[in-house]
């Protein structure tokens, strides 16, 4: 785990919120589309997915 200045960890911060807001939205218009709910469920797991990636240091 890697020191991380307070500035990057605020962006990082606001980054997860800003992904967590549009993931919402991902996941209301995909509703609003298809009614699969196992589909969507494995969708965010992905994303989740390919978010932690990019936030691993964090």
């Amino acid at each position: 785990m890697p020191e991380i200045s307070e500035g990057s960890r605020r962006i990082c911060i606001k980054s997860l919120i800003f992904i967590e807001n549009y993931e919402r939205i991902i996941v209301f218009n995909f509703l609003k589309i298809h009614k699969n709910f196992r589909f969507k469920f494995r969708d965010i797991k992905g994303i989740k997915l390919k978010f932690k990636r990019i936030f691993r240091f964090f």
